[in-house]
């Protein structure tokens, strides 16, 4: 079977305007599969009008180069729909589709709200299915549209990313910027890290300097030059403590080991 068969017999309520969509049935869809959403590691969620795709692939690129195993869904395709499934940068195969697919078609019932499944919705449950059988260690996931009510947004993400906001699918997602940008906000959700867990920035050991420091959820200024992010048992790409930068005109590179002597000037 050709994959893209199926996909196109599928509808997709959510690009119809005035579609009451609601991810609670979605979620119910999944508990037939054992909720695949709330066992993927270490999920990064990316909304935005522009760059997003982009700043997805980079995450990527990244943490692959870092010799981890990332899976990222990424839409929309450019020639087959296999692109929008990979981990380390390598399609999934039709012969892994068409497995999906038949374990997921007994499930797709148009006649009831549960089991109505849309285009997009299928794909992303095919993709937690096969990030989760392949056991990637991060899971990247590009928002289709919007951000509130997209399929994706049934996860519980380490990090959630906003790319530059401007006018797109005005009418689905509003006419105003403000609009718009509070379905891409709907992305956001508090860390999932236990409370203990929370507070993962501290400060380094720089006089003189500035920094900032996570505080249940809140920023809070230091007289310090960098912020040191802890390790966090649940993210293994920080294990150990790694200096970032203040943002600003005399910004100096990343670093890490905060403790160890540090001469180099900054060129910007």
């Amino acid at each position: 079977m050709n994959p893209e068969e199926f996909f196109n017999s599928l509808v997709d309520y959510e690009k119809i305007p005035g579609y009451d969509y609601k991810l609670e049935d979605f979620i119910e869809f999944l508990t037939q599969f054992d909720s695949p959403q709330k066992r993927l590691n270490n999920v990064i969620h990316i909304a935005g009008t522009k760059g997003k795709g982009s700043t997805a692939a980079m995450i990527s690129s990244c943490l692959e180069s870092c010799g981890y195993r990332v899976g990222l869904f990424a839409s929309p395709h450019l020639k087959r729909i296999n692109e929008r499934i990979k981990i380390n940068s390598i399609e999934i195969s039709n012969h892994q589709l068409n497995k999906y697919i038949k374990e997921i078609k007994p499930y797709i019932n148009m006649k009831t709200p549960v089991g109505a499944r849309t285009y997009f919705e299928v794909l992303t449950t095919i993709a937690f299915l096969h990030f989760l059988k392949k056991k990637t260690d991060f899971t990247i996931l590009e928002v289709g549209l919007g951000g509130r009510l997209d399929a994706t947004n049934v996860t519980h993400p380490i990090i959630s990313v906003i790319t530059r906001i401007g006018y797109d699918h005005t009418n689905l997602l509003g006419n105003k910027l403000s609009q718009i940008a509070r379905e891409k906000a709907g992305i956001i959700k508090p860390p999932p890290f236990p409370p203990p867990q929370v507070d993962i920035l501290k400060n380094s050991h720089f006089p003189g300097s500035r920094a900032f420091r996570l505080v249940k959820y809140g920023v809070q200024r230091l007289p310090r030059q960098f912020i040191n992010i802890r390790g966090v048992p649940s993210l293994h790409a920080m294990s150990g403590d790694i200096a970032l930068p203040k943002y600003g005109r005399k910004r100096l590179p990343v670093r890490s080991h905060a403790d160890r002597p540090y001469s180099r000037k900054s060129t910007t």
